[in-house]
This record gives structure tokens, C-alpha cells and sequence, in this order.
């Protein structure tokens, strides 16, 4: 059996069913007889490469178009594709001759369609918290100055493109650090390779909801082009004042580089990054602002090893191994990272360490840490190392009351590494979320 479409304009024809269609619960008699005649029973059973479902669909689409002009899901998908990848015009036009694709003059009209779509949905979603991801462009045209003609486009012409997520638990109208959130950050370094506590987290299987808006001619590669950008999607476009706040990734990138410049130190400085980056024989990290995901997976190598040495000398085993073989509880787990936690990480006076219980070791330094001015460089290294695992972890989890949880300490240890700009910013971002963007306003 098959659905009857309703009588409308391709054109206005809803987006969704373009692929709803077409699924073998609306044409299970008609997709058997072509899966049947496309493979037979031991292909189906032993082929795992090639499968005959993506032929079948497309079979059963051209079908559909052949009973019914209106039906154009696979021939407007296969003609955006072309259009997309610079076809020329008789190429878009020798597929739809074959029943492929639509027209060429019918593409320009769905892209013209699509446009408002994307403008409608944008504006929509302006309205409600959300990110936009933007970066620049360059469109080349045609090389034969001919063609272009005196009034024509540039050769290459620059702009910006953006994209508006929609933020899912974006507002938490109270980030104060409270005993609560305090025992949270506390719990995040103690058990930060266990499943952690969910606060306020996407459900399983969400999809971001994304509104691409129309390319602009204003480059972005100046803070000026920024400003002037921000103001043209939304002052003039989307027709919205619009609140900034920080991107998370961004977060990540400045904090990685704050840390390198605070930690770097010289080769011969043990415990300074530059010791370790040496140790380690790592290369490209010397400049200033050096590749993100390398300078990354480095900090996190130097917090493992630094970690494991801490676990080695406080599990009160040989090794490790031995310390495996005792199947030791969680309770004593986290009784041991607890004890590194308050040994390792700055002074044990600070605030996520008052959370955890008083533990009298005899393991712990009988001496002021400060005294040794390596050990004391490291202890900072690890508190600061342990904040960006936890944070890149919990943005990777997608669960914003945990990244918020951290906000307070990101902007004291911002201020103390002298990024004051990214420290205002975050103060006006929990500004914001206390007190400027009540309810109403979210």
C-alpha cells in the first residue's frame, strides 16, 4: 500500500515528510518484493557490507514520482546535493531528463523556499535561549571575467555564516556556591573517571535542534566584524536584542592556554609544564597559543601520571597491582582519593576540600608544602589540572548544572591567571543568571 500525498505545492510541501514517507511500515508489501529481488537468502545472511535497503528506498521514491508528480523527496534531495557540490546548470538538467532531479529553474525556487524555512525557524528560535555557531566563507564565481561582467560579483566574495542551536536547561536562576554545588565540585575531583552525580543533563538521544540563517557579506575576522555581524542577524534579520554569553568550547581553549602560560616555567624548573613537555619529548607547544586538542591530550597525560604516582604512594601497597588484588571497597577508594585530594591540590584549606571528610593519615607531609618549591608548583598543577578535566568532561556529558557548578572557581582562577577579560565575562554571565535574566525574560 501507499500514502496519498496531500494536494499542494512542492514547494510548501513539509519537510519532515520527505523521508517519513517512505519507510517500510508505509510500503511493506512493496519493500519485501524489492528486497526479495535485490538479494538473495544467503546475501542477506552473510553480506554485512552491502545492503539493499538505501536501493530500495530510492526505488520506491522513484515510484512514487512516477504515480505522482508531487512526490519529489528523492529527486529535490538528489538535486540540492548537486547544487551543492557546484554542478552546472546542463548537469542538474541531464538528471532530470532521467526522472533524477528536478529542474534547474525548480532548484533556484527550493533553495528560495528553504530560505524562508530556515528564516521562519531561526526566528522562532531566537526567541528562546539558544547558541549560534558562526565562522567565515568564501564563495568563488566563475574565472572568465566575461561572464561576470562589469557589474557582476567578485571573483571571491567573503562573508560569515551562522547557525542557532536551541540550549536545552540552559537557565539556572542561582549558581551561588553552595555547600551543595561545593560537595559536587568536590565529588567531581574525587571520583572524576566514575559516572558522576546528574544535575541537570540531556536526555539520551536528544538531537540539538539547529536554524541556519542566510550567509552575510560582513567578515568576522575583526572584532568590528563580529559586533557588526551580531547586530545584523539579530538587530536586523531575526529582529531580536539578544544577551551574549561565553561558549563552553571557548572556555575550554583560553583555560588551557591560561594554564600554560601560568605553568610553564623553563626546562630546568621541575614540576613546570616545559620540565614535563621535555620529559615527555612533546613538540609544537612552545608558542603561545599552540593547537588546542595537542595541548590537551599533553595536560592530561601529565595529570595521569601525576595522579598515578599520588595513588602509588597512598594506597599503602608495593604497586598497584598488589593494591588490585585486594579488591579494595569504593568506601576505601574514595577515603584514599579524598586523602590525595587534601596531599595534592593546592592548600587544604580551600573550599571543595572543607567537603570531604577529615581523614588522619599517616601518609600526609608533615611540612609546609611551600617549603618545597617544586612539590608546591606541582600541587597547584594538579588543582588546576583537575578543574579543566572536570569541566571538559562535563561539557562532554552535555550536563550544564555540573559546568555551572564550576562557574565561581573558573572566574577566581581566570582572575588569577591574568585573564581579567574572560573573569568579567563569566562574572557577567552568572550576573545575568542570578538576577538580570529573571523567568519572565528566559
Amino acid at each position: 500500500m501507499t500514502q496519498t500525498l496531500p494536494s499542494m505545492s512542492w514547494t510548501h510541501f513539509p519537510l519532515s515528510h520527505w523521508t517519513s514517507l517512505f519507510q517500510e511500515d508505509v510500503t511493506p508489501f512493496l519493500t519485501r518484493i524489492l528486497k526479495t529481488a535485490a538479494q538473495t537468502k544467503y546475501a542477506q545472511a552473510h553480506n554485512k557490507i552491502k545492503t539493499s535497503q538505501k536501493m530500495c528506498k530510492v526505488v520506491t521514491r522513484q515510484l512514487l514520482y512516477q504515480s505522482s508528480n508531487r512526490c519529489l523527496g528523492f529527486q529535490a534531495e538528489f538535486g540540492l546535493f548537486l547544487w551543492s557540490t557546484g554542478c552546472a546548470r546542463q548537469t542538474i538538467d541531464a538528471p532530470f531528463r532521467c526522472s533524477l532531479s528536478v529542474s534547474y529553474d525548480s532548484m533556484l525556487d527550493l533553495i528560495e523556499s528553504l530560505s524562508y524555512h530556515c528564516d521562519s525557524r531561526a526566528i522562532e528560535l531566537a526567541k528562546e535561549p539558544h547558541g549560534m555557531a558562526y565562522d567565515n566563507i568564501n564563495l568563488s564565481t566563475s574565472i572568465y571575467v566575461e561572464q561576470r561582467g562589469s557589474d557582476g560579483p567578485a571573483k571571491v566574495q567573503s562573508g560569515t555564516f551562522a547557525v542557532l542551536y536551541r540550549l536545552r536547561n540552559a537557565f539556572n536562576h542561582d549558581v551561588r556556591p553552595s555547600l551543595e554545588e561545593l560537595t559536587s565540585c568536590h565529588d567531581q575531583f574525587v571520583d572524576i573517571h566514575i559516572q558522576q552525580k546528574v544535575r541537570r543533563a540531556i536526555p539520551v538521544g536528544y538531537v540539538t535542534e539547529q536554524c541556519p540563517v542566510r550567509a552575510s557579506t560582513t567578515e568576522e575576522v575583526t572584532t568590528r566584524g563580529n559586533l557588526l555581524f551580531h547586530d545584523e542577524i539579530y538587530l536586523q534579520h531575526l529582529k531580536q536584542i539578544f544577551q551574549l554569553g561565553f561558549g563552553p568550547f571557548h572556555l575550554c581553549l583560553n583555560w588551557v592556554w591560561a594554564i600554560l602560560h601560568v605553568h610553564r616555567g623553563t626546562v630546568n624548573q621541575a614540576g613546570s609544564l616545559s620540565y614535563f613537555f621535555a620529559v615527555m619529548e612533546k613538540t609544537r607547544l612552545g608558542n603561545q597559543q599552540p593547537d588546542y586538542h595537542t595541548l590537551l591530550a599533553a595536560l592530561t597525560q601529565i595529570l595521569d601520571g601525576l595522579l598515578l604516582n599520588a595513588w602509588d604512594r597512598e594506597c599503602g601497597a608495593t604497586s598497584l597491582t598488589e593494591f588490585a588484588k585486594g579488591k579494595p571497597t569504593p568506601a576505601k577508594l574514595r577515603e584514599i582519593a579524598g586523602r590525595i585530594l587534601r596531599s595534592d591540590t593546592s592548600d587544604t584549606n580551600s573550599d571543595y576540600t572543607d567537603c570531604a571528610p577529615e581523614v588522619n593519615s599517616p601518609l600526609q607531609p608533615q611540612v609546609d608544602p611551600k617549603d618545597d618549591i617544586a612539590h608546591h608548583n606541582i600541587r597547584l598543577l594538579v588543582r588546576d589540572l583537575l578543574v579543566l578535566v572536570a569541566v571538559v568532561r562535563t561539557i562532554s556529558d552535555g550536563d550544564i548544572g555540573r559546568v555551572e557548578v564550576f562557574l565561581p572557581h573558573l572566574a577566581m582562577m581566570f582572575r588569577g591567571a591574568g585573564c581579567n577579560k574572560y573573569c568579567t565575562e563569566i562574572l557577567h554571565f552568572i550576573l545575568n543568571l542570578k538576577y538580570i535574566w529573571t523567568p519572565e525574560f528566559a
